[in-house]
């Protein structure tokens, strides 16, 4: 069964963050970036339990990690077994606490 992936407001803000971020020292890092977040969400649409679960937070919060470079991104979405749709809740650097 393919699931739907909806990005929320604040995750499409989080990438933009990280894009820009990144951009000022080194625009195709940046670019190569965002391309990698964009092509392993989509990994939820088939596979939407692909992540591990997301620690003190509900059940149905996981986080799926994105190697890149030295260490990478923290995605977390939303996904009920019940349900069509994964949900991006934010992203976040490895080394950051939170977006």
């Amino acid at each position: 069964m393919s699931h739907i992936v909806v990005w929320s407001p604040r995750s499409l803000e989080c990438v933009q963050r990280l894009y820009s971020f990144l951009a000022e020292k080194d625009i195709d890092a940046a670019k190569t970036a965002a391309a990698l977040i964009l092509k392993q969400a989509e990994l939820l649409e088939q596979f939407p339990q692909a992540g591990r679960p997301a620690e003190d937070l509900e059940p149905e919060h996981r986080e799926l990690l994105i190697p890149f470079g030295g260490a990478g991104y923290v995605l977390l979405y939303h996904y009920a077994e019940n349900g069509e749709a994964v949900t991006v809740l934010a992203i976040r650097h490895q080394k950051e606490v939170g977006c």
